[in-house]
């Protein structure tokens, strides 16, 4: 249905797949330095990019960019993208997303990955 009412209304559609704070932040839940898996798809992920590709929609798994950005965050400024105690994007998590659409999509950039 997306599919169909975006290419009626000539609309570009990127659909972007934000992880949980869990899944960001594992490595600090768990009292340990960051590792190369935990930029790993979910299985969530896989299956909504595999559902996207099966459809020809544009879908971006976003959890790659977020992992490199918490970090840094977190180990230049010891601040997190979600809040410290909810379970929801903070102001520095709507502003990486918000860098990451203008960067990333709006000017089709590939330095963004």
């Amino acid at each position: 249905a997306m599919q169909k009412l975006t290419e009626e209304r000539h609309i570009d559609l990127t659909i972007l797949i934000l992880p949980t704070k869990g899944e960001i932040y594992r490595w600090i839940f768990e009292g340990r330095d960051p590792q190369p898996d935990d930029s790993r798809a979910s299985g969530f992920a896989e299956a909504i990019l595999a559902a996207c590709l099966s459809k020809g929609l544009m879908c971006q798994d976003l959890k790659p960019y977020l992992m490199t950005e918490a970090k840094r965050l977190y180990k230049t400024e010891g601040k997190l993208l979600w809040w410290r105690d909810d379970s929801h994007l903070g102001k520095h998590g709507h502003a990486a997303i918000a860098w990451y659409i203008a960067r990333c999509l709006h000017a089709s950039s590939t330095s963004c990955q």
